[in-house]
Order: C-alpha cells, then structure tokens, then sequence
C-alpha cells in the first residue's frame, strides 16, 4: 500500500520541520530555570560522592603499593593521570559535602518561599478558615504599612491587624505572605483556633515550618539548620490569625484575658509578629500596634461584582443596602446567587444585619438544594453548634460532642455515631464545616457560619421552658460572641416580639458579673432588635437594663454601646446620652456620645435640647453658677456640627441659637475666671473641627476664625486652625481661611504656628496628610497616613498633653496659657530632663517632669505606647529638627523619643 506509506512519511517529514523550527526558534530564549527537589540534589550528591570514594581507592593502591617511584618512571603519563584523578576526586568530594550541606539548603527555602507566592491557600492547614475572599480586594493601604513597620521596627512587637468577622482580615494575612515572600522574608501563618495563650508562637511557628518543609529534606537536622539560620538572620515573621478563638482549660474564661496572656508571652519572642482578632477581643492597653481594618472603596466593590455578572446599578444597591465594602464575607457570596434572588435581597426592609442574614439564607438554601442535603441534617448542626458555644470553643472533637449531654430545644442529636458522620461528610461538602483538623476535631468553616447554624434553631428554643433555660445558662457563662450572633440573627429572621421579651427577661434575671452583660453585648443587641422591631417596651427596659450596667462597663465597652443607646428614641434615652456626656469619667465614652449626637437626627436633638436650654438659662443670670463647666464642653462638641448639618428648619435655627449661647456662656465663665473655662475653650475648638470634618464643602467658619485668633488656650488656637484648614481643602481660594492662617502663622506658640504652615499646604495637598480627626488618630494605621512632619508634630502635642495632665487644675490652667515650651521639650541640654529619676529645676517654671504617663484627670488621653513612639522618632529622622528645638541635630532631638520607646516598653511588662 504504497499510497497509505508516502502519506505517513509525509505527515512524519511535517511534524519533524515542525519541530526543528521550535527548536530553531527557541534558541537563545531565555527560559525560567526551575530548580530540582533539594531530595533529588542530595541523591545524586550522595551517588557521586560513593563513585569518587571508589574510585580513590582502586587508583590510590599502585600508588601505595611500595613501588610508585617504579610506576611513575615507567608510566609518567599514566602516573600523571592518577595524580590528577585523585586531586580531583578530592576536590569533587568536598564540592559535594558543600552542596549536600549549604547549598540544598538554600534551595530548600528558595523552593518553600516560591511555593508561599505561587499559592498561599497551600499552608491553609495552619490558617485560619477565612472569608473564601482570596481573590477579593485588597484593602488600601495596610499592607503597605505593615511591610514598612517590619521592616524598621523591632522584633517582639506585635502588629495587631483588627476588624469585624468576615472582614478579611484572613486574607489579608494570605497577601502579606506572598509580599513577605517575595522579599526573602520566611512568613509563617499560624491559627490560634484551639490553642491556648501558654503556647510559645515562637514554638508553634518552628513546628509549622518544619511540617512544611518535611517533603524537601531528608534530615531533621536540615529542616532545624534552615529555621534556626532565618531566625538569627531576623527573617522569620508569623502571621497568627484567629487570636479570638483560642480556648482555655479552666472552662469560660473572657477572650480578652487569654488575648493579653499571649499578648504578655509574645512581647519576648524573637520574630517578627502580625496578629488577626476582633476589636472586642482585645484587652484596652497593648504592647503593640493597632491596624484597623479599612473599608473597601465602594467603587471597587461594585467594579469587582459587576466582573462576577452582577449588573453595575444592582451591584451598587447591593453594596450600599448590605455594606459589602465593610464586610467581603457577605460580598463574595453574591457570585453564588442568580440575579433575581440578590435583587430580592437587596429589596428587604429593615436592618442591613437583617439583609446579610436573608443572603447567608438563601446561599445555604442553594447549596443544600444543590447537594441534596436534607433540612434534618442542619439541625445536627445546629446541636454541634450549641455543644461548641457550651465548651467555650470553636472546634470540639467528634468524642467530645457524642459524649455531651443534649442541648434541650437546639437543634439535634445524631441518633448514632454513623449518622452524624454522614452529617459531617454532608456539611463539608457544602463548605460548610471543616474536618480532618489535628486531634480529630471539627469546626465550621468561619465564625459566622457557625453563628447562622446556630439561630437555625433559637426560635424553637425560646418557645420551650427547657430551652430557654439552656440559653440562660449558657448566657451566664459564655465568653463568646457568636452566640449573641446567633440571637440577634434569629430575631431578625423571624421577628418576634414575644421572642424578644422573653430574652430580655432571661437577660434580667441573669447576675450582674455574667460576661454578656459586663461587656454590654447582650444589652446592645437587645437594643439593635428592639430597634428593628420598633418596640417602645422593649427599648424602655433596655435604656433601664444600660442604666444598671453602665458603670460597671469597662471604659471601651461603653464607647462601643453608645450607638446603641441612641437607636432608644424613647422619652428618657437623651436624658442619659446627656448624662453620659455629663458623669461618665472616660473620655472615650464621652468622645463616642459627641460624636453620636453630632449626627443630623432632628428627633434626638430636640429630645436633647431641652437640657442644653436649662443649662444656658442658668448660666445666663448675673451670678450664675460656675460649676457645671463639664456639661458646657460637651455640649459645645456636638453643637456646632448640627447647625452646620440640620436640614434648614426650627431645628437648626435652634442649634444655631444655642451655639450662640453657649459661645456667651463661655464668655462668662472666662470672665469669672472660673475652673474649667480654658477646657471649654479647647471644647468649642473641637467641635469647629467636627463640624468641618463632617461637613467639609461648606465654607469655613466665622467663629472658628475667630477664636483662631482670639483664644487663650494654645490647644484651643490648634484646633481651630485643623477647622479652617480642612475646610481650605474644599475652599482654597477663601480669602477669610487663608488670611486667619496667615495670622496664625506668627502665633506666639510655636506648637501653632507649625500647625497653621501644615493647614495652609491643605490648599494644594491632600488633607489627610496634613491633619487629623482627633489624638486617637495615634492608635492604629491612621499614623502611617501622617506626612513625617505631621506625625511629629502630633506626637509632641500628645506628649505634652499627658505630661500637663498630671498636675493640679490651677497648675494645669497656668501652664495651658504660656506661649513657650517646657525645656525638657524644646533645650537640646533638658531634654534629657523628660524621663529623669528626679524633678526638673526651678528654672524650668513648669514644674512637671519626670515623665510618668499616668493620666490623672477627666480629659486624660493617655495614647503612647511603645510602637507609636517608634514611628515619632522615625518620623523625626525624616523631617528634620522642628523650630521650638535649639539644635539642628536630629539624632539629638529623636533620642528622647527613643528614651520613650523605651519607657513605654518597660511599662508594658
């Protein structure tokens, strides 16, 4: 068949031109050279290391043999051959024990930090679940700084990353890996779920390590040389995640005294730490940096759900109706849904907790469908979800929970241990629990979803007396947020008032040191529910039920509880948001009250503003009362924001009336010279600065300008010029801002004047370089934002501020008007006076050092610690010696911030 043999001679002819041609082209391209296994090394290494051994000794015997001058003679070339043989099996020997040592080590770390910027989803098992959002957004900015604060700050300080569940903080760890990686960093990612805070990180990441790189060595020692090795190089950072999971062998114990236990225990490790957790995990003083989680460009958000076949006008109602940029957990599920179910979604009435919960619905309802996955089988989960939350964990072992006693009206049990196996294969088909964890255990693939499982069933549960004593049990004990989650969830599923009362009775009736209601989180969301029920009954015994618990909250607790007490629009609830701005002694609570009624809500103002009325008509008479100055601070701090903000109306012309008195009634209290008139001052001051940051396109304000120029208190002067300065951003034309400025540039105070240079660059530059919202700024990622010269200046202030703050009222008023600076603050030759064993001299006039940094008074700010002292001297090396300090050497001037550093670092431990 000669025919059938040319044809296939002729297709082989092709494919060999086909490819010489390949080869022809690909001559001289550059190619990625892949390493082979390190294992593969040492194989061959080891191979040719026993021929070259073999080969000595046949070669090395008619040598040795007593007659070599004979064979040399004889044999010169021969002689010469074996010569050169042995020197170069020698030297190919040694080669060799070099490469199996050094070198295949190398490649063992080079292969394993390629491997973490290939797929870091790979060294999931020591991860946290996270939000499934790895190819989300990223959130601007952060990992930038926390590349930048590992790489000039010191081991043993822990970054600590904060944000809401679901908010991706997971992920973020994921990406920072791959950006450490990628600069010859050895990032190690580490889940505290299950652990406890006696576990050394430092222990725990080498074990991690080693683990991965098991398949790449064949000695143990190998995998020890290389860990040892990165940590002396200081190239190891461990990325922790799930610091708000871990458990305790003691039972119920609150999250934020195991959070500070490891927190304390970190603090001595020698590597590089970033740690995950929620805010309310965290104990109130830090020995670290906090980087707070940022919302995501809304525009971004949108943009990446429009890539996922969302349609732009839905993609945007569904971001601003569910906050999807606050949160990508809700965010990425959207891809799981048709378009007709997220339109549904996005349409409901009600809370945006309630919308996310009717999405989580509707993606478990699909999966379910989709896999088959009877509605009995989520109610096993429902009881596994209950045993965690009745353990304190997010993991259990299967033994533990088949052991447990029943969970009366929760949920479930499996009849037999069959049966709840085929529950666990089902419910990690579906994604969502997750098993094959060490010791046996199981966990839900990420806290919310064990919280959604777990209201699956409270309904149920309310409605039975056994049930409802489960809860209030657990309620008296738990630690845990998912569980109030869970509540609030079912409630906003199914409203039910009658659900409602019931657990806020049960909440009543629990003792006063049960954790939920110490922390206020039981209360704040009876209060969401009561809101969304519009429930006036339930919101009277909620403000009752805060007005029992409030001082014995902690400090944060209560600042995180204020947006709460003002979804309470009943009769009393301005009453004591009044009352919060009037007696409570912390600032943070204060601060979040002001803020809150800063807000343009006609209703609330109107309920408030009969007190503001009483207070200025008494203030008003000849010999009116000069106690009270507190309650005109506050007052001063939300009242220019609502006459700015108001809808134009009897409300706002009311809020600009009472600006207008209350500007009167510090005029009194400055001319009776009465105590608290310099702290008003500064109020009014700030609350210039709110309005301007609330309100930003608006022009800037007469009387900001004004007491710009006219103010006592240099803090006053300061603030005010960030009030004309962040309006100038939006104005910079305005002849009125730009001329106060220009005065302000030769104030008498130099801590003024820098700031007045700062405020005049917000015509040109970005604001947020310039400025900053309030001294809080110094805690968290908002410092890494400062421009150098900013941050510097901030810091200063904040340093003085403190170390004012613990003198006497008269003392503390006195120093408040001078124009200079203490000498430990501006004399190259006193600065070292700051933190000295003794008192500074007479000389001084100021009469404050040492430096002790405890706050003694109610406007005490105490926001120094040890990192952001750092990040002051730091910024300091960059921009220089500032004008108040009589040297132009900046070492001389950063050192005290080094001295502080240190301080602060000791203070901790």
């Amino acid at each position: 068949m000669p025919g059938r043999g040319t044809r296939a001679e002729g297709i082989g002819g092709r494919v060999l031109r086909r490819k010489l041609l390949a080869a022809l082209a690909g001559i001289g391209e550059l190619r990625p050279f892949r390493w082979p296994s390190a294992r593969r090394h040492r194989i061959t290494s080891l191979a040719l290391a026993v021929l070259v051994v073999l080969a000595g000794i046949l070669g090395y015997g008619p040598l040795t043999d007593g007659a070599a001058d004979d064979v040399c003679t004889r044999q010169p070339v021969a002689c010469g051959l074996v010569t050169n043989l042995l020197s170069s099996i020698i030297v190919a020997f040694l080669v060799s024990l070099l490469w199996i040592g050094t070198i295949s080590r190398w490649i063992v770390l080079r292969r394993h930090l390629r491997r973490i910027r290939e797929n870091p989803r790979r060294l999931g098992a020591e991860l946290g679940p996270g939000t499934g959002a790895d190819d989300f957004i990223e959130p601007p900015g952060v990992l930038a700084m926390l590349e930048a604060e590992l790489r000039s700050g010191a081991a043993g300080v822990p970054l600590i990353v904060t944000g809401a569940a679901g908010s991706g903080k997971t992920m973020l760890l994921g990406r920072l890996a791959v950006r450490l990686a990628e600069q010859g960093l050895v990032p190690v990612m580490l889940s505290m779920r299950g652990r406890h805070p006696e576990d050394s990180v430092t222990a725990l990441a080498r074990a991690t390590f080693l683990s991965q790189i098991d398949r790449f060595v064949t000695r143990e020692r190998d995998g020890e040389q290389i860990w040892r090795k990165a940590a002396d190089q200081r190239r190891v950072v461990v990325l922790v995640d799930s610091l708000d999971e871990m458990g305790s062998d003691i039972g119920f114990v609150d999250v934020r005294e195991l959070t500070r236990a490891l927190l304390d225990r970190v603090v001595d490790e020698d590597v590089g730490l970033v740690l995950a957790a929620r805010p309310e995990s965290l104990p109130a003083v830090l020995p670290g940096y906090r980087f707070p989680m940022p919302a995501l460009p809304v525009e971004e958000t949108v943009a990446r759900l429009v890539e996922w076949g969302v349609p732009a006008p839905l993609g945007s109602e569904l971001t601003t109706r569910l906050a999807l940029h606050q949160v990508p957990f809700y965010a990425v599920l959207c891809r799981e849904l048709a378009l007709a179910e997220l339109s549904e979604v996005a349409g409901l009435p009600g809370p945006v907790l309630g919308r996310r919960v009717a999405l989580l619905d509707s993606v478990i309802a699909r999966r379910t469908a989709d896999a088959a996955v009877s509605e009995d089988t989520l109610r096993v989960l429902g009881s596994i979800a209950w045993t965690q939350i009745r353990f304190g964990h997010t993991v259990c072992g299967v033994e533990d929970y088949l052991s447990a006693g029943e969970s009366p009206g929760l949920g479930r049990r499996p009849r037999n241990r069959g049966e709840l196996l085929a529950v666990l294969r089902a419910a990690q088909s579906v994604g969502v629990l997750r098993m094959g964890l060490p010791q046996g255990q199981i966990a839900f693939r990420h806290p919310l979803l064990l919280s959604h499982v777990a209201s699956l069933s409270v309904v149920d549960g309310l409605g039975s007396g056994r049930g409802r004593r489960f809860l209030a049990a657990v309620l008296a004990r738990t630690v845990m947020r998912e569980p109030i989650m869970a509540l609030e969830t079912a409630l906003l599923r199914q409203p039910s008032p009658a659900c409602a009362r019931r657990l806020m009775s049960m909440a009543e009736e629990l003792p006063p040191v049960a954790p939920v209601l110490r922390n206020l989180s039981l209360v704040n969301m009876l209060a969401s529910v009561a809101a969304a029920l519009s429930d006036r009954r339930l919101k009277r015994r909620c403000l009752r039920l805060y007005r029992r618990l409030w001082t014995g909250a902690r400090p944060a607790d209560r600042g995180a509880a204020v947006p709460y007490v003002g979804l309470l629009d009943v009769g009393r609830s301005g009453a004591f948001l009044w009352s919060i701005l009037d007696l409570d002694d912390q600032y943070v609570a204060r601060w979040a009250c002001a803020q809150l009624l800063a807000e343009p809500d006609v209703e609330r103002f109107m309920r408030l503003a009969e007190f503001v009325d009483g207070f200025t008509a008494r203030m008003r008479a000849p010999d009116g009362p000069t106690e009270g100055s507190d309650i005109v601070e506050r007052a001063f701090w939300f009242i220019p924001a609502l006459a700015d903000g108001l809808p134009a109306g009897p409300a706002r012309d009311r809020a600009a009336g009472h600006l207008l008195e209350l500007r009167r009634c510090l005029e009194q209290l400055t001319l009776r010279d009465a105590p608290g008139a310099l702290g008003a001052e500064s109020s009014l001051a700030q609350g210039y600065k709110l309005a301007a940051f609330r309100h930003p396109a608006l022009p800037p304000d007469a009387g900001a300008c004004e007491l710009l120029r006219s103010g006592r208190f240099w803090y006053a002067r300061l603030e005010a010029v960030q009030a004309v300065g962040r309006r100038l951003h939006h104005n910079p034309g305005d002849r009125r801002a730009l001329g106060a400025l220009r005065d302000a540039r030769r104030d008498s105070h130099p801590f003024v004047r820098a700031m007045a240079a700062l405020a005049l660059r917000c015509a040109d530059e970005p604001w947020s370089r310039l400025l900053w919202y309030s001294e809080e700024s110094l805690s968290g990622s908002a410092v890494s934002a400062l421009a150098p010269e900013a941050l510097q200046l901030l810091g200063e202030v904040t340093l003085w501020l403190n170390h004012n703050e613990k003198a006497e009222q008269g003392k503390r008023d006195a120093n408040s008007l001078r124009s200079s600076l203490p000498r430990c603050m501006s004399a190259r030759a006193s600065r070292s006076r700051l933190t000295a064993d003794g008192p500074c001299g007479e000389e001084c006039g100021f009469g404050l050092c040492p430096y002790t940094a405890e706050a003694t008074g109610r406007h005490s700010r105490d926001l120094l610690n040890e990192a952001i002292c750092r990040s002051i001297r730091q910024a300091g090396l960059r921009a220089g010696t500032p004008a108040w300090y009589d040297s132009s050497r900046r070492k001389e001037y950063t050192a005290i911030w080094k001295t502080l550093e240190t301080f602060y670092q000791n203070r901790m431990r």
